[in-house]
């Protein structure tokens, strides 16, 4: 039986500094969600953090409890460039596993884990792919946060689907990053 498996990547990115937080997750749901906002806020309790989220249904879900620090900043749709994530999804797809096969989903999840500490541990060229002067400046209007100075990093979210549907095998949870 052919079956399609997935891993998740929850990432956050602060813009202007080009600092990565990443979950790689097996499912997409609220749980989920919940457990990489617990994370990034743990990972910085003195932040106010926005989050620019896509308006997909775990993103939105009025069972998520956000850190006090933290605010969600839902995208128009169909505006995906407005998330400076969005860049990093580009950059993974487009030169680090265009063309990619791979033998299993476990040696998938070891490259994609590798690669993300690449960039998690590279906030320059991080920041050279998201810091987009536009980007963030209609990030700090639209939130109504003054800037990084004044009230700590701004964060950006979004997940990536690794390119299938969700995974039939339920214990299999690989929680990497952060």
């Amino acid at each position: 039986m052919l079956t399609h498996e997935y891993p998740y990547v929850y990432a956050a990115v602060e813009a202007k500094s080009g600092e990565l937080d990443f979950l790689i997750l097996p499912y997409v749901n609220t749980d989920c969600m919940q457990l990489f906002l617990d994370e990034v806020g743990a990972r910085h309790p003195s932040d106010k953090i926005v989050m620019v989220l896509d308006g997909t249904g775990w993103h939105a879900s009025r069972l998520l409890k956000l850190p006090q620090s933290m605010k969600l900043l839902p995208l128009p749709p169909y505006a995906p460039e407005l998330n400076p994530v969005e860049h990093v999804w580009d950059e993974l797809r487009e030169k680090r596993f265009h063309n990619r096969v791979f033998d299993s989903l476990d040696a998938l999840e070891d490259q994609l884990e590798v690669t993300l500490h690449t960039f998690e541990n590279n906030a320059p060229m991080v920041k050279s792919i998201v810091a987009w002067e536009w980007i963030i400046s209609a990030l700090l209007k639209k939130s109504g946060w003054r800037g990084p100075r004044e009230t700590g990093a701004q964060r950006t979210a979004d997940t990536i689907d690794c390119g299938r549907a969700e995974r039939e095998e339920h214990g299999h949870s690989r929680e990497q990053g952060l």
